[in-house]
């Protein structure tokens, strides 16, 4: 079994499907939409992928699957940014198998899109573990 369906399962069950959406330019092209069935809430979230952000994540050695574990294990909130009028939260939190990573997210419709994934510096990992431990 692949490292990507071993991390999904770890997380919760999931159910993958190809939608074809409309970006911006007007071009229809395909959208991969991951449902998570249950966060550390128990709540259902919905993730937009698409060849932009998951090559985007990728450049920084991130799969989509670990962007989408650290939002399901209730990150750290280290803040929001408007960028080009859109709202981008910044999430500090770690993978199933403890890797750090900040997770730069936005809300398109009902669904969580991650604009981008990387390691963030060595003090950024230090405020995570100091936040985990109170």
């Amino acid at each position: 079994m692949s490292r990507a369906i071993l991390a999904a399962q770890a997380i919760g069950r999931i159910l993958v499907c190809r939608k074809l959406t409309k970006e911006r330019t007007g071009l229809s092209v395909p959208t991969n939409k991951v449902h998570l069935r249950e966060n550390m809430n128990g709540t259902e979230i919905e993730f937009d992928w698409d060849e932009a952000n998951i090559g985007h994540v990728a450049r920084h050695s991130v799969l989509p699957e670990e962007a989408e574990q650290v939002i399901l294990n209730d990150p750290v909130d280290v803040g929001m940014e408007i960028v080009e009028g859109e709202e981008r939260y910044l999430n500090l939190g770690a993978t199933v198998q403890g890797r750090v990573l900040l997770v730069v997210t936005t809300w398109r419709e009902d669904r969580v899109r991650v604009v981008t994934a990387f390691e963030p510096i060595k003090r950024l990992i230090q405020f995570y573990y100091q936040e985990r431990e109170r």
